[in-house]
């Protein structure tokens, strides 16, 4: 199978859109931190928390995804995404 530069260029781009939507959603989220706490009448620390989750909720996506890419292949998986 062979595959066209358009194609393979495709799937780098998307990884970066995605670094680049993660990195951008978690720059405005930081300095909102105060106003969230302030916002919702909570602690700081509840409010930190949410980071932790998210990031842990994030990175185990991978063990959801890693096994289904290799069993169907990276493209329909990043398609479905």
């Amino acid at each position: 199978m062979k595959t066209s530069s358009k194609t393979s260029f495709l799937f780098p781009l998307c990884l970066i859109i995605y670094e680049f939507c993660t990195n951008m959603s978690n720059d405005m989220y930081l300095p909102a931190l105060p106003a969230i706490s302030h916002d919702l009448s909570t602690s700081i620390n509840l409010v930190q928390l949410t980071i932790a989750t998210w990031l842990a909720g994030n990175t185990s996506v991978q063990l959801f995804v890693g096994p289904l890419s290799d069993r169907y292949g990276r493209r329909p998986i990043l398609f479905g995404g």
